[in-house]
């Protein structure tokens, strides 16, 4: 039953203050695409927020500036600052 409603209920929109561990939301379009030499993690830059995409999640799929994404992730503080994990390919939803 609960997987059929999905995230959306669960998650908090995105804002700094929120805490380390919360699952949140972050709707907006790509600013900047880099892929990490060491792995090939990915790193998003949306709405000044950096979204980490480990490689496994990302697998294949290529991200391009400008595109509008609606993200689900938790957050994490990370050399400190704050940034979304991204657990699942199913949590990066392009929006047409």
């Amino acid at each position: 039953m609960l997987l059929s409603l999905g995230k959306t209920p669960f998650a908090t929109v995105y804002s700094n203050e929120v805490a380390d561990g919360t699952l949140v939301s972050l709707t907006g379009s790509i600013d900047q695409v880099t892929v990490l030499s060491n792995g090939g993690h990915v790193i998003l830059t949306v709405n000044n927020t950096s979204v980490f995409i480990p490689a496994i999640v990302a697998g294949d799929r290529a991200f391009a500036k400008g595109t509008p994404v609606l993200l689900y992730g938790t957050v994490q503080t990370y050399r400190g600052k704050k940034e979304i994990v991204v657990n699942s390919a199913e949590d990066i939803v392009e929006i047409r």
